[in-house]
């Protein structure tokens, strides 16, 4: 790594394989832990320094995140690795509650926040307290794991954008970070191989990820939190009966409850080439109940440069009910049908908790950009 001491990498080496145990908070989750950070020095270029010093840490905190015993925290701090000489970048939607919130948080943290647009950014907490408080439980988590780590967080402001987060990285590389955790998942937009499947120059998220690590930076990524939301298999089709994508029984579609005032986002990728893609698949999602299609997404897949083969939709849940979605095959003969297709929902069910698909995959469920080569 990049001008790294011999202690500094132990240091970092150790966070590493703390953070990648199980750094993935949900939303709702309310963690607490107590942090006590060291600054580093020479960090500059919209960076604060909000005062106090670093208290010295202790093996065992009076309060302790969820995340202290899920990754056997103490066993480290037994050896006295506590991420000494670490900088650590958080990357994250919303940081409420980080100085308000038991004051578990420490004061000198290093703020990177967005207000408007990729360049505007403030260095205050203030602007990095929106939208959620994912990133302050993110926050706590790697705090108990790693108290003498130097934090810097920042907040993309809800848009990830290839190009905020090239210039989040970019700040961060610039300032001395060494470890970035990225506790989000997108949908897989993405060939399934650990690549973009597009020119670097068009900075997709997976392609940012590998400037990061070109920058001697570790990329840590949350993963697995999609297990029930995805269905991944061979496409199924009977196309001298009809083309729509068969589903094991019992269902031959792949059901599923959303909660109203919700927006459920669905996905489907499948194996065809990127930037060429000529097997045409579409995407339904219905109502049980309605004949018709309440949305659809249908971007063609002829061969051409801009065919992707990714289909994408989000649609407005107007009240509580079981819907279903359903694929069709529309122009992709039996000779260059795909291999698999994977398909990804991501809602709310009436209850409040995440939607679930009544057939689900036990594997192939690590999506953009946990799946990075790099990460």
């Amino acid at each position: 790594m990049k001008g790294f001491s011999a202690s500094a990498e132990l240091a970092v080496c150790c966070v590493v394989l703390l953070l990648a145990v199980a750094l993935s908070v949900p939303l709702w989750l309310g963690f607490i832990g107590t942090v006590q950070a060291k600054p580093a020095s020479g960090l500059t270029g919209g960076v604060a320094w909000n005062g106090g010093s670093a208290p010295t840490p202790t093996p065992t905190p009076t309060i302790v995140s969820q995340g202290w015993q899920a990754h056997n925290v103490s066993s480290w701090h037994t050896d006295k690795i506590w991420g000494k000489g670490v900088t650590i970048g958080i990357i994250d939607d919303g940081f409420i509650g980080y100085s308000t919130v038991g004051k578990e948080l420490p004061t000198p943290a290093y703020a990177r926040c967005y207000a408007a647009g990729v360049t505007s950014h403030t260095s205050t907490l203030a602007t990095c307290r929106t939208k959620s408080s994912h990133g302050t439980a993110v926050a706590e988590v790697i705090a108990d794991i790693a108290p003498e780590a130097t934090l810097y967080i920042a907040n993309t402001g809800g848009h990830y954008t290839p190009e905020r987060m090239k210039s989040t990285v970019s700040d961060m590389a610039a300032n001395g970070v060494q470890v970035i955790n990225y506790s989000v998942g997108h949908h897989a937009e993405a060939p399934g191989d650990g690549t973009s499947g597009r020119p670097v120059a068009r900075n997709h998220l997976l392609d940012v990820i590998n400037y990061a690590v070109s920058e001697g930076i570790v990329w840590v990524n949350s993963a697995g939190n999609d297990a029930q939301r995805v269905w991944y298999g061979a496409l199924n089709t009977v196309q001298e009966d009809d083309d729509w994508h068969r589903f094991p029984k019992p269902s031959l579609t792949n059901n599923f409850s959303l909660k109203a005032g919700t927006t459920v986002s669905i996905s489907l990728r499948w194996d065809d080439t990127w930037g060429g893609a000529d097997c045409d698949l579409d995407v339904f999602l219905y109502r049980r109940g309605l004949s018709k299609s309440v949305d659809s997404s249908a971007d063609p897949q002829t061969g051409r440069s801009s065919h992707n083969p990714f289909e994408y939709l989000e649609y407005d849940v107007p009240s509580d009910g079981n819907y279903f979605v359903s694929i069709w095959r529309d122009t992709c003969s039996n000779a260059n049908a795909p291999d698999w297709i994977q398909l990804l929902v991501r809602g709310r069910n009436p209850r409040g908790g995440y939607a679930i698909l009544e057939q689900y995959s036990a594997d192939h469920h690590i999506v953009v950009p946990a799946e990075s080569n790099n990460a």
